[in-house]
């Protein structure tokens, strides 16, 4: 994990992307006339009313994704049926005509398909949506597939036992959503959805409805909503589309139909006219945030000018955006944080937003109004509308050269999205026809009267979310109002003052390096080339996806290789990096500076390595290299950069201890590291650790030259092309002589069984950590990713058995995680980590079934069929895995930097041909010691 202990707390708003997403419901068609489907994809209705749309895709390869999309959620529930909606849902997995109990879950593992990632569903307030995935290979797998989607559709059986085991679960999964989040949801929702249907049916429903619900009235709510035309087949993959529709008739045609049919109502969300302020304080909240809002009625897209309308509405808001980003990079920034969105809240309601972190709430609320009417006042300039205009343009032209290569599951989730909101579905070729077309007729004076509208005056709705310590330190709910409504500016507003930007990012360097040495990646014609500053490039070309280049740089050391005193500058430093800039350009300055470009260049700094990760395309190749120059070359460490962050990280970690997961996170680290300073969280003593200087010199040194970097690029380029670029920007960096080795750091693993328990929390929730692990001889790096794989195994027959005894069986939490692993370098460290959340009370009896599950495992081994499903799954994720870049990448990296043989990592019969209950048997032995082990419980606080 790269250690940097910071993030950006407001999201970044991927505007840009949302756009590229919005317009896959629209067409070429000239003037404002209505927008077309795609004519690829397949539309049909049987004669029962589902209808079904197909479309034909072979990314990944041999691979078939299903969705059954029902448009019935919360919002049909009766009053004695909130939450039933989701119940119903749950019980889709747990017996229907075909499959009883959990054997629909048991079919899928067995050929390969996981549950989870490949196989889900989830409920919301307007819709019900199924998703599952099967291998295209395999028409047994695909007609089953399409049983299962019938089933769903008209079979469940609802029985009584599973029913009552599945309410546990549900309850579990309800518990696991609350705390500060579930109780802020529980006031917000009905707050922004004020007077509608949505603010008094949330998806999880109400739990005394759960537990006591009678099975009729599930069977009630199933048999009223899930009928054929309130259905529609989505089917995206491998295969081709007549064969897909024939198949579909077969399973789907004797669903029956409706005897009268149903509408699925439309429940609208007055929009709030009368500013209102919502007073949020609680004991678990970090850190106050304000956020103003207000409320504009959802348009579809359903032509030409509604696109036109919609990205207007994503120019203004992006301008927004990076204006407040700028602020917050300046020395006197008002605010710790701030930022500018825009989201669909619920059917016909988007949501315009602005929300802000204070070091003084009057003067951040001041300083946003004032900015809000600066962009009403004055509207955008010239350069900000170009360099947005520009990344609409070259993300639009990114999916339109990815055309062929677009994952299936976007193709899906395009097609539900399109049968739920019935707009239209288009081809990446008339999209990107259709920005070049619009973006450049949209000017600046309507941009302008759109940013007079983005907000209705000063906004309608205000959630100020406080610590509950410190709420009086605040105003109250009518002096909040006050301010807000009756702002006026103190001084005269000016237009937004732009900075000169005509400055390249850098210059070309006056020498060249050149490749002195060429040679094989052992066993394989991967070519590694040796630059005279000691670097090493290893560029792979594929053709996995058009117009995709990805890449990693390594180096040996990390923060390893600083004391313990300034590790935790070094955890900051990049922190430190990301909010300067780079060769004197601020992070708002590069973004502008990197308008119209498809390039991310992203350093990190682990405990025993460094380097860089990114990704660019072809005609952007040139400047990603210019990153990475800069990233050695011209590091950018400014004393306001330094501020802002020092105000940041003070703010975020004042609140640490008031949240539960944090405290139980300390108590962990307590009993598993005894607080090594390595392992600490970001609390307000570790934060007084951070050194300015320290954190700059941590960063230099990691990055002093690249002479013992490995850089590896994967993706669709010319190697002699790329060579070229490398000698120019990564050859004329200086030449080191140092080589550096990581120093191993790992506290050791305690002995015997570890038990502690720390309260912290107002809701009724308990979560239970088990933890085993320890450091093996060293073995060479063939026998450790053997290792490793028969690690990842166990990990994953973990998984399944603790799934099926402490969920299913149990109703005793609603998700275990399993997480299992090796390190190859300096040592080899193992470690297995469960974790899961349940009822207060039952921590002793489920970590002891954990144990017991364990005992079992390691004294009888495990059947045939669960080491059929390991297996299956392994190759049929290799399967795919062997198609992508990204794969390709980190393959690569562990050959050259781990000495794994390429082959181990390639064989999709690796695991399969080790695997056996006698192998597992022997990993559970040899790395889970159930007299060894770290266990600990987080307990709710005694009531008060």
């Amino acid at each position: 994990m790269n250690k940097s202990h910071m993030e950006r707390w407001f999201a970044t708003v991927c505007l840009l992307f949302t756009a590229i997403f919005l317009v896959s419901c629209v067409s070429t068609n000239s003037g404002n006339s209505a927008l077309t489907m795609d004519k690829s994809i397949v539309r049909g209705t049987l004669d029962n009313g589902l209808t079904y749309l197909i479309q034909e895709n072979d990314e990944p390869e041999n691979r078939v994704f299903m969705r059954l999309v029902v448009k019935a959620g919360s919002n049909m529930e009766e009053d004695d049926q909130q939450g039933v909606a989701h119940l119903v849902e749950h019980m889709a997995f747990n017996g229907s005509e075909h499959f009883a109990e959990n054997q629909l879950v048991d079919y899928f593992e067995s050929i390969g398909m996981q549950f989870g990632p490949e196989v889900n569903a989830y409920t919301s307030f307007d819709e019900t949506v199924y998703m599952i995935e099967v291998p295209a290979d395999d028409p047994e797998a695909l007609s089953t597939g399409l049983t299962i989607l019938r089933d769903w559709a008209c079979g469940l059986t609802f029985d009584e036992k599973e029913l009552d085991k599945e309410r546990g679960v549900v309850v579990e999964e309800w518990r696991l959503g609350r705390g500060l989040t579930g109780r802020l949801t529980d006031v917000q929702i009905p707050f922004l959805l004020k007077d509608s249907r949505y603010a008094q049916r949330l998806p999880i429903g109400k739990m005394d409805v759960i537990n006591t619900v009678p099975r009729q009235r599930v069977v009630d709510f199933y048999e009223t909503w899930y009928r054929p035309e309130l259905m529609t087949v989505v089917i995206v993959g491998d295969a081709e589309s007549e064969y897909l529709t024939e198949e579909i008739l077969k399973a789907l045609s004797d669903i029956p139909a409706s005897q009268e049919k149903q509408e699925s109502p439309v429940f609208d969300v007055p929009l709030q006219t009368t500013p209102d302020v919502l007073v949020f304080a609680d004991p678990e909240q970090p850190y106050p945030i304000f956020q103003i809002m207000d409320q504009k009625f959802a348009t579809p897209v359903l032509t030409k000018s509604d696109l036109h309308a919609e990205l207007v509405n994503i120019i203004v808001t992006q301008a927004f955006y990076l204006r407040l980003m700028e602020i917050s990079q300046s020395a006197d920034s008002p605010w710790v944080d701030a930022a500018a969105l825009s989201q669909n809240l619920v059917k016909n309601v988007d949501l315009h937003t602005l929300a802000f972190i204070p070091k003084d709430f009057e003067t951040g609320l001041d300083a946003l109004l004032t900015e809000l009417i600066r962009l009403q006042r004055f509207g955008v300039t010239e350069s900000e509308l170009a360099t947005i205009k520009a990344d609409l343009i070259a993300g639009a032209q990114q999916l339109w050269e990815g055309r062929n290569n677009r994952h299936s599951t976007t193709l899906a989730d395009e097609l539900v999205y399109s049968a739920l909101d019935n707009v239209p579905v288009i081809s990446p070729e008339d999209t990107y026809a259709l920005y070049k077309e619009i973006i450049p007729s949209i000017t600046k004076s309507e941009i302008n009267a759109a940013a007079k509208n983005w907000f209705t005056d000063k906004g309608t709705l205000f959630i100020a979310a406080i610590p509950e310590n410190v709420k009086d330190d605040y105003p109250s709910k009518n002096e909040i109002l006050s301010l807000w409504q009756n702002f006026e500016p103190s001084q005269p507003v000016e237009p937004y003052a732009e900075k000169d930007l005509s400055t390249d990012l850098m210059g070309i360097p006056q020498e060249r390096g050149t490749v002195i040495a060429q040679e094989s990646l052992p066993g394989t014609d991967i070519q590694v080339y040796t630059l005279a500053n000691g670097a090493q490039i290893i560029p792979y070309e594929t053709d996995f996806k058009a117009n995709e280049i990805v890449f990693k740089a390594i180096s040996k050391g990390g923060l390893s290789l600083v004391s313990d005193k300034d590790y935790p500058s070094g955890t900051i430093a990049l922190d430190y990096l990301n909010y300067s800039g780079l060769n004197g350009f601020s992070p708002t300055e590069l973004q502008q500076k990197l308008s119209g470009k498809l390039v991310s260049v992203s350093p990190y700094i682990n405990d025993y390595s460094e380097g860089l990760d990114g990704s660019t395309v072809q005609q952007d190749l040139e400047t990603a290299m210019q990153l990475i120059n800069l990233h050695f070359s011209a590091p950018y460490f400014t004393d306001d950069a330094w501020l802002n962050l020092m105000n940041l990280a003070q703010t975020k970690a004042q609140g640490h201890y008031s949240q539960p997961q944090n405290v139980f996170a300390d108590k962990i680290t307590e009993v598993l590291y005894s607080n090594d300073i390595r392992k600490s969280a970001l609390t307000p003593d570790y934060v007084k650790q951070f050194d300015q200087a320290t954190a700059q010199t941590i960063y230099t040194e990691r990055f002093a030259s690249p002479s013992d970097f490995i850089f590896v690029f994967v993706g669709d380029f010319e190697t002699e092309e790329l060579l070229d670029l490398a000698e120019l920007y990564i050859g004329s960096l200086p030449a080191s002589d140092i080589r550096e080795e990581g120093v191993w750091q790992e506290p050791d693993f305690p002995r015997g069984v570890n038990n502690a328990s720390v309260q912290k929390g107002l809701e009724d929730q308990s979560s239970v950590f088990m933890a085993f692990g320890g450091t093996q001889s060293q073995v060479g790096p063939e026998e450790a990713y053997t290792d490793n794989l028969m690690i990842s195994a166990l990990q994953q027959v973990l998984d399944i058995r603790l799934r099926e005894v402490i969920r299913e069986d149990k109703s005793g939490s609603y998700g275990i995680g399993v997480s299992a692993g090796m390190s190859y370098q300096p040592e080899q460290e193992f470690y297995t980590y469960i974790q899961f959340g349940c009822e207060p009370g039952r921590e002793n009896e489920l970590s002891e079934e954990v144990i017991n599950q364990i005992e079992i495992l390691q004294k009888e081994g495990i059947a045939d069929s669960y080491i059929a499903k390991v297996s299956e799954t392994y190759k049929r994720s290799m399967e795919t895995a062997l198609k992508t870049n990204s794969f390709w990448l980190s393959t690569i990296i562990q050959a050259a930097f781990y000495g794994i043989p390429v082959s181990y990592m390639t064989d999709t019969e690796s695991l399969p041909k080790m695997l056996s209950s006698e192998t597992i048997q022997e990993t559970a032995r040899k790395y889970l010691n159930t007299d060894n082990y770290v266990k600990v419980y987080l307990q709710p606080e005694a009531k008060k």
